[in-house]
Protein backbone atom coordinates (compact mmCIF):
# COMPACT_ATOMS: atom_id res chain seq x y z
CA UNK A 1 0.00 0.00 0.00
CA UNK A 2 2.73 2.23 0.94
CA UNK A 3 4.23 1.67 -2.59
CA UNK A 4 0.92 2.96 -4.15
CA UNK A 5 1.15 5.60 -1.50
CA UNK A 6 4.68 6.78 -3.11
CA UNK A 7 3.46 6.70 -6.73
CA UNK A 8 0.71 9.48 -6.30
CA UNK A 9 3.81 11.58 -4.04
CA UNK A 10 5.93 11.16 -6.85
CA UNK A 11 3.32 11.83 -9.26
CA UNK A 12 2.92 15.17 -6.94
CA UNK A 13 6.74 16.32 -6.80
CA UNK A 14 6.78 15.69 -10.70
CA UNK A 15 3.80 18.04 -11.15
CA UNK A 16 5.63 20.64 -8.80
CA UNK A 17 8.82 20.19 -10.64
CA UNK A 18 6.83 21.47 -14.26
CA UNK A 19 5.63 23.97 -12.49
CA UNK A 20 8.94 25.09 -11.74
CA UNK A 21 10.19 24.45 -15.20
CA UNK A 22 7.46 26.32 -16.86
CA UNK A 23 7.89 29.38 -14.50
CA UNK A 24 11.27 29.69 -15.13
CA UNK A 25 10.71 29.62 -19.18
CA UNK A 26 10.72 33.80 -19.62
CA UNK A 27 13.61 33.67 -16.79
CA UNK A 28 17.01 33.60 -17.75
CA UNK A 29 19.09 34.72 -14.83
CA UNK A 30 19.08 35.71 -11.90
CA UNK A 31 18.63 38.94 -12.09
CA UNK A 32 15.17 38.72 -14.18
CA UNK A 33 14.34 36.15 -11.25
CA UNK A 34 14.75 38.70 -7.90
CA UNK A 35 12.49 41.24 -9.75
CA UNK A 36 9.64 39.17 -10.54
CA UNK A 37 8.12 38.64 -7.32
CA UNK A 38 5.10 36.76 -8.69
CA UNK A 39 7.17 34.20 -9.79
CA UNK A 40 9.32 33.85 -6.70
CA UNK A 41 5.92 33.40 -4.72
CA UNK A 42 4.75 30.49 -7.22
CA UNK A 43 8.69 29.04 -7.64
CA UNK A 44 8.76 28.86 -2.72
CA UNK A 45 5.05 27.38 -3.21
CA UNK A 46 6.08 24.70 -5.85
CA UNK A 47 9.52 24.16 -3.64
CA UNK A 48 7.28 24.05 -0.11
CA UNK A 49 5.06 21.06 -2.03
CA UNK A 50 8.06 19.51 -3.43
CA UNK A 51 9.79 19.24 0.26
CA UNK A 52 6.25 18.49 2.09
CA UNK A 53 5.68 15.41 -0.71
CA UNK A 54 9.16 14.44 -0.20
CA UNK A 55 8.83 13.98 3.23
CA UNK A 56 6.22 11.41 2.80
CA UNK A 57 7.86 9.12 0.92
CA UNK A 58 8.94 5.59 2.31
CA UNK A 59 12.13 4.42 3.38
CA UNK A 60 12.28 1.78 0.24
CA UNK A 61 11.35 5.13 -2.36
CA UNK A 62 14.22 7.00 -0.63
CA UNK A 63 16.68 4.01 -0.59
CA UNK A 64 15.61 3.63 -5.07
CA UNK A 65 16.67 7.33 -6.08
CA UNK A 66 19.50 7.54 -3.12
CA UNK A 67 21.46 10.01 -5.12
CA UNK A 68 18.75 12.84 -4.64
CA UNK A 69 19.73 14.44 -1.22
CA UNK A 70 15.82 14.35 0.08
CA UNK A 71 17.14 15.80 3.70
CA UNK A 72 18.17 19.20 1.92
CA UNK A 73 14.70 18.94 0.08
CA UNK A 74 13.03 19.03 3.18
CA UNK A 75 15.30 20.99 5.10
CA UNK A 76 14.74 23.68 2.24
CA UNK A 77 11.11 23.67 2.89
CA UNK A 78 11.43 24.24 6.19
CA UNK A 79 13.59 27.28 5.41
CA UNK A 80 11.08 28.59 3.44
CA UNK A 81 7.86 27.74 5.36
CA UNK A 82 9.01 29.67 8.84
CA UNK A 83 12.06 31.65 7.89
CA UNK A 84 10.19 33.18 4.80
CA UNK A 85 11.72 36.86 5.70
CA UNK A 86 15.14 35.40 5.86
CA UNK A 87 14.72 33.21 2.76
CA UNK A 88 17.88 33.67 0.51
CA UNK A 89 17.01 34.35 -2.83
CA UNK A 90 20.39 33.46 -4.62
CA UNK A 91 20.35 29.60 -2.58
CA UNK A 92 16.19 29.35 -4.35
CA UNK A 93 17.90 30.52 -7.86
CA UNK A 94 20.48 28.19 -7.59
CA UNK A 95 18.15 25.47 -6.63
CA UNK A 96 15.87 25.73 -8.96
CA UNK A 97 18.84 25.38 -11.78
CA UNK A 98 21.09 23.07 -10.53
CA UNK A 99 19.03 20.96 -8.15
CA UNK A 100 15.76 20.61 -9.47
CA UNK A 101 16.71 19.28 -12.79
CA UNK A 102 18.69 16.32 -10.78
CA UNK A 103 15.34 15.17 -8.99
CA UNK A 104 13.66 15.42 -12.13
CA UNK A 105 15.73 13.14 -13.85
CA UNK A 106 16.02 10.98 -10.63
CA UNK A 107 12.74 9.60 -11.60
Amino acid sequence: MKEKQDTIICYHIQDRINKIKHLLKSITNYDLFIKDWVRQYAILKAMIDIGEASNDLSEKTYNMVSHIEWGKIVGMRNKISHGYATVELDIVWDAVQKEIPIIRRGY
